[in-house]
């Protein structure tokens, strides 16, 4: 009797990809997801989110399909409620009426509301646009609080110094940041709740604590701050962001708050006070809705940081500097004594102050982050200028080094032409040591000599111009980081470009005593592992360069230095020329520091076995080197 017809067990890819997607709509979407409540967190710390985010990690297929759903169909949710203004450029002068205005009930509002990629930013302490999800986000509501009726006069302060303005951010998520995080992704819809709260603080009571601040002219005037900004100042980040197709700024409903009602009728308050603001919030739309071109000093800050680590294979240029939201002395995260803080902090600061290239970095990363291109550009043409010196002696060395490596043929046995001072003599496979005999300059014009002097001079060239005192700080403070609580990424990348450098010396050493041990095979490895990867940094200056140099997009850069050879950016073939082809032939300067010896795949052998060995096929050439 035959056996029953079995039926195929249920594979969920062999679902269509039409009912799929419906599923993944079923376990990804959650129209709560962009309200306040929803977004935020419990007493515990977990997360209010709705969504079955396990499907994500079955395969990558699955997560394609289901991440587009994930990010393209939800409403992610943006709150940002700052204290102060965000760099302190605006600042209060004169007496005002401190009563505050109770527009929402503040009490029963949760402030700690945020969407999943907000709150992992939050967890994590990294930047928004660090974050690869971000660009993959297509909806956005953000809810802003804002000063738009009786605040105080607000005036500019131009002597308010960077520590202060870093002192005015703490404890706050910037707008600035997240509209630089999304400001090139396409978004398709973006929604702008502006909240109206005049609350006010008082921030200072004498002129110790104003720092920069503008005093009144009245000794015994009360100074507050608005907890909310100007409109104008809170939608001035926003101006950055280009391509939106759909974009509204709106006083939020109940509903967005799930149920959580103001105190005070909104349709009789606040929306007459953004009704006056109506020519403000429709260009500020149609700016962002716009697809004009835009300079930004943040994307240009990171790819010249990016030219600038490019020199040396070590830490960060003038990194203590970046910007921290936790404190306003990064060096201060790093030290618990303090003594020995403030004895590392001075001693950082006066060797810095000696190298043109931290100064500048120094104020063009200030520039960057004030948004100021005119600063910014300034200061990248000294450090561009600076380096430049250095970066033409990497590609002389790198370009020396590539043609001695493709002139080498080594299958026909012959030299490159043209060897350093016009010193050398084209070698040929009809050379014979009976011929000539070779003195010891002469041998030291050989190929192995010359290969090894190529890559010592390259090597030397990607090492940073700097005095070896700051060399030796920052060595000091990259110790002072490892022994703290880094996160792991920041761990790894540290420890990779620590290691990179000793790496490269140790293989130096390893090529050195091969050549003196007469090895070919560590020889040939070991100059292969160094140029490779002299190579890759070598691609890494050149790709942030011409990122760095075309980063304009309005006029031209003020840094002219005229045009780059293309020729160095091909890449090394080794197959091509012959330096992957293992040999039995011997190193030329053996033959005549041990003639009584020779070379075999067994080792050193006793000149008197070599008939024997040659009437065995035995290759010997003990007159020509063939060690790479």
């Amino acid at each position: 009797m035959a056996a029953p017809p079995t039926t195929p067990s249920p594979n969920y890819m062999g679902i269509p990809v039409e009912i799929r997607r419906q599923t993944f709509g079923l376990l990804l979407k959650n129209e709560l997801l962009g309200k306040h409540h929803e977004s935020g967190i419990d007493g515990y710390g977990s997360a209010k989110y709705g969504l079955s985010a396990q499907v994500l990690r079955v395969n990558r297929q699955l997560y394609e399909e289901a991440s587009t759903v994930l990010y393209n169909e939800n409403i992610f949710y943006f709150s940002f409620f700052n204290n102060w203004c965000e760099t302190g450029r605006l600042i209060h002068k004169g007496e005002i009426d401190h009563r505050g205005f109770p527009v929402w009930n503040w009490e029963e509002i949760e402030m700690n509301g945020t969407s999943p990629l907000i709150r992992y930013q939050y967890e994590r302490n990294v930047p928004l646009w660090s974050l690869p999800q971000m660009k993959n986000v297509k909806r956005w509501r953000i809810l802003v609080f804002t000063a738009m009726g009786s605040h105080p006069k607000l005036l500019y302060s131009s002597t308010l110094n960077f520590s202060t303005r870093l002192d005015l951010q703490n404890g706050s998520q910037s707008l600035k940041e997240f509209a630089r995080a999304i400001c090139r992704n396409g978004v398709q819809d973006l929604d702008i709740l502006v909240v109206n709260d005049e609350r006010q603080e008082n921030y200072v009571e004498s002129e110790e604590d104003l720092g920069g601040w503008v005093l009144d002219e009245d000794p015994m005037a009360n100074y507050y701050m608005p907890m909310g900004k100007p409109l104008e100042v809170v939608l001035q980040p926003l101006t950055m962001i280009r391509n939106v197709q759909h974009c509204r700024i709106r006083n939020p409903t109940p509903d967005d708050f799930e149920g959580r009602r103001p105190k005070m009728n909104l349709s009789t308050h606040d929306e007459k006070l953004l009704g006056s603001h109506l020519g403000l919030t429709k260009e500020t739309c149609d700016t962002m809705k716009s697809q004009t071109k835009i300079e930004h000093a943040f994307e240009m800050w990171e790819w010249l940081l990016e030219y600038a680590q490019s020199f040396e294979s070590r830490h960060l240029f003038y990194e203590v500097s970046v910007p921290t939201y936790e404190c306003n002395d990064p060096i201060e995260t790093v030290y618990s004594d303090d003594f020995e803080r403030d004895k590392i902090k001075n001693k950082w600061l006066e060797v810095m102050k000696d190298h043109p290239v931290e100064q500048a970095m120094k104020r063009a990363n200030m520039a960057s982050y004030e948004d100021d291109l005119a600063s910014f550009k300034r200061q990248r043409s000294r450090v561009v200028h600076f380096l430049e010196d250095q970066y033409q002696r990497e590609v002389k060395t790198w370009t020396k080094l590539c043609q001695f490596i493709q002139g080498y043929d080594l299958n026909a046995h012959t030299f490159f032409e043209e060897y350093p001072d016009d010193a050398y003599q084209r070698r040929t496979p009809g050379f014979k040591p009976d011929d000539h005999f070779w003195s010891l300059e002469e041998r030291n014009d050989c190929a192995p000599e010359i290969a090894i002097t190529y890559l010592r001079d390259c090597v030397d060239a990607f090492k940073r111009d700097m005095s070896s005192e700051l060399k030796n700080t920052i060595r000091l403070h990259e110790y002072s980081l490892k022994k703290k609580n880094k996160s792991d990424d920041e761990q790894t990348t540290a420890k990779k470009r620590q290691s990179l450098e000793c790496k490269r010396t140790r293989l130096m050493e390893s090529l050195t005593r091969a050549y003196d041990d007469f090895d070919v095979a560590a020889l040939r490895s070991n100059f292969k592992e160094v140029v490779d990867g002299l190579e890759e940094e070598f691609r890494r200056v050149r790709r942030a360069r011409k990122a760095l140099l075309t980063s304009d997009v309005l006029d031209k850069p003020e840094v002219d230095l005229g045009e780059d050879e293309d020729e160095v950016d091909d890449r090394i073939d080794w197959d091509a020329t012959g330096w992957n082809t293992e040999s039995k032939t011997v190193l030329a300067w053996a033959y005549w520091d041990f003639p009584d010896y020779y070379h075999t795949e067994d080792g050193w052998k006793k000149k008197e076995k070599v008939d024997q060995k040659v009437d065995e096929g035995v290759d010997i050439e003990p007159y020509w080197w063939n060690g790479l």
